[in-house]
C-alpha cells in the first residue's frame, strides 16, 4: 500500500482495508454543508463513479450512510413486506443473515441452502420459484461473493438467475459487498432489481458508506406498494426518499460528508488503476489471488472451492494438521520485516466455520499486487519455517499466467 507513515500493517483481511493517502487527504478537507452546491456537485460525481463500478446506467444509484449490512437490509426493507414470501440463498455466514433480515421484517424466509464453498444452481432457483408460482415470491436475495467461504457466483449464472427472476416477477437483490471494486459487478446484465455494496473492501475507503443501485422497474414496484398502503419498512432506508437527495438535493437525512469525500477519491483511484480497462484490472486481481493461494498450497493449505467458483478477491483456506490457524494469525501480527522492509505485522482473518483450522486471506483494491503477494509469502514462511516454498510457488504461478 502507498503510505506516508511507516511501518504499516500488511493487511490481508476481507476489510476494512488500509486506505490510500490521497483518500486520507480528501477526508481532511473542511466539511461542507450537505446542501452546498459544490457538495451536491460532488454527489453527482460519486453517482457516476458508482454506476461505472456497478455496471449500470440506473439513474437511482446512490450511497447510504451505513455499513454493507445496512445496504443489504435496505433491500429487505424496500422489497419485502410483512407476510410476503422472500427467497434467500444460504451459502454461508453472511448470506444466512439475509434470511434473518427477512424474518425480522415479518415475512416468510424461503431458504435455498448450498453446501460449504458451493454457489446457487440456477435450476434449483427456478424450481423453487416454480413451486411457489409466479407472483407469490416478492424478492430473492443472494451474495455475489460469500466472504465466509470464498465462493463467487459465476457471472453467467447471475445472468441466468436474473432472467429467471424476471420471468417470475421476483425482485433480484444482490449483495456485492465483497465484489464492488474488486471484480465485475454487472447489475444491468443481471437484470438485478437492487445491488448493494460497501466502502471498506474493494475500493479501499473507510467503513460507513454503502453504495447501491436500483433499477427503474424496482423503484416503480416500491412506489406501487406504497400506494397500496405498504411503504418501505424503514424511513431512513426508504430508497425513493434517499434518491430525492441524490437526484434532486432534497433533504432526507444528513449524509457522512467526510466519508463521501473519501469514497469519491477511492472510487476514482480504482478506475484510474484500470486505465480504461476494468475487466483487465479485475483479471489481474484474480491472478494475484490465485498466486497467493498457490503459495499457501505449497505449504499444505487447501481450498475446497472449485476453481471456476473461487472468488477473485478472497480465499478461505484450510490449514494442514500441523499448523494451528489461530496461532498462525497471532504470530503473523508479530512479524516486523518482509523482504528487507519494515512492517507492523501481517493480518489475516479467522475462518467463520472453524477459526482453529481456517484462515481468510484477501487482496482488495490496491493491495492486490505482486509485491503484496510476495511480502505475504515471506511473512508466512517466517512463522512456519518454510523458507522460500511459498515464494517460489507464487512466482511459478505468475510465470505460468502472464499479466493482462
Amino acid at each position: 500500500m502507498p503510505s506516508e507513515a511507516a511501518p504499516e500493517i500488511l493487511q490481508l483481511t476481507p476489510g476494512p482495508t488500509g486506505i490510500h493517502p490521497e483518500v486520507q487527504r480528501e477526508m481532511a478537507r473542511q466539511t461542507q454543508n450537505h446542501t452546498h452546491p459544490d457538495f451536491l456537485g460532488e454527489c453527482k460525481a460519486i453517482q457516476r463513479l458508482a454506476r461505472t463500478l456497478f455496471g449500470t446506467t440506473n439513474p437511482d444509484t446512490g450511497i447510504l450512510t451505513a455499513s454493507g449490512t445496512g445496504g443489504n437490509e435496505a433491500g429487505v426493507m424496500n422489497f419485502v413486506q410483512p407476510k410476503d414470501k422472500a427467497v434467500f440463498v444460504n451459502s454461508g455466514f453472511f448470506s444466512d443473515r439475509l434470511g434473518d433480515m427477512i424474518r425480522r421484517r415479518g415475512a416468510q424466509a424461503v431458504e435455498i441452502p448450498t453446501k460449504f464453498g458451493e454457489t446457487i444452481d440456477p435450476n434449483v432457483f427456478e424450481d423453487t420459484l416454480k413451486r411457489y408460482g409466479r407472483g407469490n415470491i416478492s424478492a430473492a436475495f443472494m451474495a455475489q461473493i460469500e466472504t465466509s467461504t470464498g465462493a463467487q457466483i459465476p457471472d453467467e449464472d447471475l445472468v441466468t438467475l436474473g432472467a429467471i427472476a424476471t420471468r417470475f416477477d421476483v425482485m433480484l437483490c444482490i449483495d456485492s459487498v465483497c465484489a464492488f471494486g474488486g471484480t465485475a459487478v454487472n447489475a444491468d446484465d443481471w437484470k438485478a432489481a437492487y445491488v448493494s455494496a460497501c466502502s471498506q473492501k474493494g475500493v479501499n475507503a473507510p467503513p460507513g458508506t454503502a453504495p447501491f443501485t436500483a433499477a427503474p422497474f424496482a423503484m416503480k414496484r416500491i412506489e406501487e406498494r406504497r400506494k397500496q398502503g405498504q411503504p418501505p419498512g424503514s424511513m431512513y432506508f426508504d430508497l425513493p426518499e434517499n434518491m430525492h437527495y441524490w437526484n434532486a438535493g432534497t433533504y432526507h437525512a444528513t449524509p457522512a460528508v467526510q466519508s463521501l469525500y473519501g469514497l469519491r477519491r477511492a472510487m476514482e483511484i480504482t478506475i484510474e488503476r484500470a486505465n480504461g480497462n476494468l475487466s483487465g484490472l479485475f483479471a489481474e486481481h484474480a491472478r494475484n489471488q490465485r498466486a497467493l493461494e498457490a503459495g499457501f498450497e505449497a505449504i499444505g493449505f487447501s481450498n475446497p472451492v472449485e476453481q471456476a467458483k473461487r472468488a477473485a478477491v478472497v480465499s478461505v483456506l484450510t490449514a494442514p494438521s500441523h499448523i494451528n490457524a489461530k496461532e498462525l494469525r497471532r504470530n503473523l501480527l508479530e512479524v516486523r520485516s518482509v523482504r528487507g522492509r519494515s512492517i507492523a505485522g501481517m493480518e489475516v482473518a479467522a475462518g467463520k466455520r472453524d477459526p482453529a483450522s481456517e484462515i481468510r486471506v484477501a487482496l482488495l483494491g490496491f493491495w492486490s499486487n505482486m509485491q503484496t503477494v510476495l511480502d505475504a509469502c515471506d511473512a508466512v514462511e517466517q512463522v512456519t519455517n518454510t523458507k522460500d516454498r511459498m515464494t517460489n510457488a507464487a512466482q511459478q504461478y505468475y510465470a505460468r499466467h502472464p499479466s493482462y
